[in-house]
């Protein structure tokens, strides 16, 4: 059997999301089944923050506590102000961010009239990828690459000897924006406000300040795990966060889908060559 460490935050968020369908009735739709499904759903991937933290043990949200002092105390870092901070801003700058690949496959699964879960499900296998929250992976290994002591003029040089592209560092730049992620902008800016740091802060500030400089800037996905890093979190932190946080708007994507009545199907144009009969 593997242990925890084996299991990537993604993957269990997947699996918990598959198997809560399991305790809803069959008769139940996405709206009859209601907030109640909708809550229970994201408090228990919320408590699963505490697998990841030092106790490795599930975290169940307490009476009154909001998602990211859940988070915060399952991740080992107790009831501190400037940490829940930092975590409700990374759930609210990824909660939502229009139709991006996993949330039209959220309205694809729920048009289809698939329960709550499966929709989510399918919405959390998509976000695996590398273009997606899958791409935090190759970041956190790039931070890990880099030296203590780093120097901003160094970043990109020491990078491309670690095997990465110095002229396309993983989750930096985005295809809607030509210069920074709005979102990323305020992640960022929670750094200079924590009370305590990790012992990775000054080298991921290096490592943005070296890329800014050659003109490439974090999208979300990097900007969640250098904010981890710099609150001092484990890897996978930023993964688990912006996962928790879209799975509500996953949610109410597919409740508005569903009250449409209609099936997204896109229709194929064969592109290749017609031969004559």
């Amino acid at each position: 059997m593997h242990s925890a460490e084996h299991v990537t935050p993604l993957k269990l968020l997947s699996m918990l999301t598959t198997s809560l369908s399991a305790f809803e009735r069959a008769e139940d739709d996405m709206q009859t089944a209601g907030f109640a499904a909708c809550r229970r759903l994201l408090q228990t991937l919320a408590g699963t923050a505490g697998v990841f933290g030092p106790r490795a043990q599930f975290s169940a949200p307490r009476d009154g506590e909001f998602m990211a002092q859940c988070v915060a105390r399952g991740l080992g870092l107790g009831d501190r102000p400037d940490a829940v901070r930092a975590i409700d801003a990374a759930l609210v700058m990824s909660a939502e961010h229009e139709l991006s690949a996993p949330t039209f496959a959220t309205r694809i699964c729920a048009s289809t009239g698939a329960d709550l879960h499966a929709c989510v499900a399918a919405a959390m296998l998509t976000q695996s990828g590398s273009m997606q929250v899958g791409g935090a992976v190759e970041v956190e290994a790039l931070i890990d690459a880099l030296p203590f002591g780093l120097e901003p003029e160094d970043a990109l040089p020491l990078a491309a000897a670690s095997g990465f592209k110095s002229n396309e560092l993983p989750c930096f730049g985005h295809p809607l924006y030509d210069g920074e992620d709005p979102r990323s902008a305020v992640l960022l800016d929670f750094i200079g406000r924590l009370d305590t740091h990790g012992p990775d802060t000054p080298r991921v500030q290096a490592l943005v300040a070296g890329a800014r400089q050659a003109g490439q800037h974090p999208n979300v996905f990097a900007a969640l795990v250098i904010l981890c890093k710099a609150i001092g979190l484990p890897n996978g932190s930023g993964a688990m966060l912006h996962t928790l946080a879209r799975t509500s708007g996953w949610i109410a994507h597919a409740m508005e889908q569903r009250l449409t009545g209609a099936m997204l199907r896109p229709r194929a144009k064969y592109m290749g060559q017609h031969h004559p009969r």
